[in-house]
């Protein structure tokens, strides 16, 4: 695999995060060489973590033009931001983290209105 590619990717990644404040200190990019698979994450200012792309052959990107790059995964930011659901996310998570499900619940309502504002941003650049 070309390292240089993997080292642009990581760079719009970086980009994606910064220009649509994606990153608070858990969103993560990785590149596992082994399998040629990349994961990708973004979280909210809550520090709600999104998977963006789990363990997805590089292939999707390398096929495309590399000035591609960052409006392809804009779409898979796209893609995750359009799925999130408070009420799903609710329900998995509370009692493992949150002694006060009230406040969760209000965190994640907060965290959707956040995702839906910068899913609404992104689709206006593209």
């Amino acid at each position: 695999m070309d390292l240089r590619l993997i080292s642009y990717i990581s760079k719009q990644v970086k980009r994606l995060w910064k220009k649509y404040d994606l990153q608070h200190g858990t969103a993560e990019f990785e590149f596992f060489p082994e399998d040629n698979t990349i994961f990708l994450s973004i979280d909210s200012i809550n520090q709600t973590n999104l998977t963006v792309i789990d363990d997805e052959k590089l292939d999707f990107l390398t096929c495309i033009p590399k000035e591609k790059i960052y409006n392809a995964l804009a779409q898979k930011i796209i893609s995750a931001l359009s799925k999130f659901d408070s009420t799903d996310m609710y329900e998995i998570l509370v009692g493992d983290e949150y002694d006060c499900p009230a406040d969760f619940r209000k965190m994640l309502l907060e965290d959707s209105e956040e995702f839906s504002e910068k899913l609404l941003a992104i689709e206006a650049e593209l």
